[in-house]
């Protein structure tokens, strides 16, 4: 009969010890809001939501962000620390609270960059691999779409202003006036040249953007003094030789 009851008493706690470990493996884990000094709280709480979210996507089962865990939970940590404008992110796994399996780090320029930031901080923490392995394509070719985009209005904004300023507006409007049609030909051919030093440790593709932009408006400019000169000078002299004939036609009368 005792032996019974020893049976029946261990089966017991195994009951109880599968019931607790799988009572565990439901547990969500805890999304913490770690350390953000000089980070605004609403970031913060944005950046850790982002993260979690990124667990779920993984598979994960987490709560959503609080400060303050048991400290027998499970949990994933988020800490955010400034170096100047730069954002240091680090995310690491507790289990316990306190003790940390694994973390990863990566830096931000600014903390909307958290955006991409998260699936691949997660990513690699999940799948235990280097966080230079997790680079999303997309997002690259985004940023360096937009980069580029960047660099070209910068470089086609400051070669307008220069062509605006280096143009002789007043030359071509005397080469129009007195050449006329040639001188608004020559206007629209004419290519002028930037200035070296507006172009100095530019890089290849800011030279290429300026020097295409300041070429096009020069030549737009220099026509359209020209043209302005074409209409004076042919205007003046429509008008000397109506003033000539009718002079003409009154020493005429006059003589007759």
């Amino acid at each position: 009969m005792r032996r019974i009851w020893s049976y029946l008493f261990g089966f017991a706690l195994l009951i109880l010890s599968v019931i607790s470990a799988t009572a565990q493996a439901d547990t969500p884990a805890v999304c913490l809001i770690g350390d953000h000094p000089g980070i605004p709280e609403s970031d913060a709480q944005t950046a850790a939501m982002l993260v979690c979210d990124e667990l779920r996507k993984q598979g994960m089962s987490v709560i959503d962000p609080v400060y303050e865990s048991p400290a027998t939970a499970s949990a994933y940590r988020l800490v955010l620390r400034r170096l100047g404008k730069k954002i240091i992110v680090r995310l690491s796994q507790e289990k316990p609270v306190g003790t940390i399996i694994v973390e990863r780090q990566i830096t931000l320029a600014n903390i909307e960059e958290m955006i991409s930031a998260a699936p691949r901080l997660v990513d690699s923490l999940v799948h235990n691999k280097p966080i230079d392995t997790t680079v999303d394509v997309k997002s690259v070719t985004d940023i360096t779409f937009a980069q580029q985009n960047s660099l070209q209005m910068e470089a086609i904004a400051a070669a307008e202003r220069d062509a605006q300023s280096d143009i002789n507006k007043g030359l071509w409007f005397l080469a129009g006036c007195i050449g006329n049609v040639g001188g608004l030909i020559r206007a629209q051919s004419a290519e002028p040249t930037p200035r070296a030093t507006k172009l100095l440790g530019k890089s290849p593709e800011y030279v290429a953007f300026y020097t295409e932009a300041y070429t096009e408006k020069s030549k737009k400019l220099q026509a359209n003094s020209a043209l302005r000169g074409c209409i004076v000078g042919t205007l003046v002299v429509v008008i000397v030789t109506i003033i000539a004939a009718e002079s003409s036609s009154s020493s005429y009368i006059l003589f007759y």
